[in-house]
């Protein structure tokens, strides 16, 4: 080739961006450009590196498994046996080597491979379930029992109280002081002393009576709500029995403060009747006009 034709080829190689001016040849990353006939044309192309290639038939198989794996492989193992998990943590054991402590081999030991599953996860003993007490279950069924045998002593209509003041026996008694309690926890007990003085406004002789729609009235406008067969069951319990079928207001609500003051232990007749004498007293603002031949019975 003449110098002409050799200038022509570096000029050409120049304008087509396929090297540099500045390319320092002779060395690795020189470019190697080869000659190729494109369209009955010849020009002149760059040719990759081949070791940079990333043609789909030079690619690398796959890769081996690392020191580490091959060690943990049980091959000698069935894939489903109930050593499997002993077998790895023996594993890691011999990997941990002189460092393990006798703690950290308690730690990874799974203790008796024939025992089931679950206690060799947990090997504590589960919890009875909450509320399975024979004890506690057979004392709300006999209280649900007793509560249901009162109210069958009702009238079946709603807002109807029984002729005749209802007579309940010591235990009947502290079971609807009970239920009292329960209906009425969120109660303020200032809020009895507010319904006692509305129905004494509106009583002129001060009888202590009300009818039963004026009580329930004045329970609802101080936000005090009890479930209608229990309002009634307490309200047919202090029927007057002179002016049927009126209610004896004064004591409802002794009655309703005393249950709300009612402690956890069992309720003797002296602590049922102090309390009901102290609410007497706070509703009527210290005059104390509940005697003692007015207890219940």
């Amino acid at each position: 080739m003449t110098d002409a034709g050799s200038l022509t080829r570096r000029k050409h190689i120049q304008d087509a961006n396929l090297l540099h001016k500045e390319s320092p040849y002779g060395n690795f990353y020189s470019p190697v450009i080869r000659p190729k006939i494109v369209g009955g044309r010849l020009i002149h192309v760059r040719e990759e590196d081949p070791a940079y290639r990333t043609s789909r038939r030079d690619l690398p198989g796959p890769h081996p498994l690392s020191p580490r794996s091959r060690t943990q492989r049980l091959d000698s193992l069935p894939p489903h046996s109930n050593n499997a998990v002993e077998a790895r943590r023996r594993e890691k054991l011999k990997l941990r080597g002189d460092s393990l402590t006798e703690r950290d081999a308690e730690q990874f030991s799974s203790g008796d491979a024939s025992a089931p599953l679950s206690e060799r996860l947990n090997p504590y003993q589960p919890l009875p379930p909450i509320g399975s007490s024979p004890r506690a279950s057979g004392v709300a069924m006999e209280t649900a029992q007793l509560l249901n045998g009162l109210y069958g002593r009702l009238p079946p209509y709603a807002g109807r109280l029984t002729s005749a003041p209802l007579v309940l026996g010591s235990n009947e008694e502290y079971v609807v002081m009970r239920e009292l309690q329960s209906q009425l926890r969120y109660l303020e007990t200032g809020k009895l002393k507010q319904v006692y003085t509305e129905l004494a406004d509106s009583d002129d002789e001060l009888t202590g009576l009300c009818s039963f729609v004026e009580l329930h009235n004045a329970f609802v406008r101080n936000n005090i709500f009890l479930a209608d067969p229990l309002a009634r069951l307490v309200a047919s319990v202090f029927i007057s029995p002179y002016e049927p079928p009126k209610v004896n207001y004064e004591k409802v609500l002794s009655f309703i403060g005393a249950s709300l003051h009612l402690g956890s232990n069992s309720l003797s007749e002296a602590s049922y009747y102090q309390a009901q004498q102290q609410q007497q007293q706070q509703l009527n603002g210290g005059s104390g006009y509940y005697h003692q031949d007015d207890q219940l019975q």
